[in-house]
């Protein structure tokens, strides 16, 4: 349910896929608690921030030289550096 709040989704079509897929449930409670996650991801160290955006740019460095998009591979390694400086 967060991805659908996150790709942008209007309030009233969150509350229709979450009655759709979790017909028993109540959608708002859903809703806080998927934003009670949001919340506790604002709390996380600047350590651990750049640590997910470390690896996250060595995956896509990966990708990207699999599928052959240098240039993109190049960008990364340019984040990377970044991110080490």
């Amino acid at each position: 349910m967060a991805k659908w709040i996150l790709t942008g989704a209007r309030d009233r079509d969150v509350l229709e896929a979450i009655e759709k897929t979790w017909p028993q449930a109540d959608p708002m409670a859903l809703v806080q608690e998927a934003i009670g996650g949001f919340a506790l991801s604002a709390t996380l160290s600047r350590d651990a921030v750049r640590g997910f955006c470390f690896e996250a740019t060595r995956d896509l460095y990966r990708r990207m030289t699999e599928i052959g998009d240098f240039a993109g591979a190049l960008r990364a390694l340019k984040q990377l550096a970044d991110l080490a400086a």
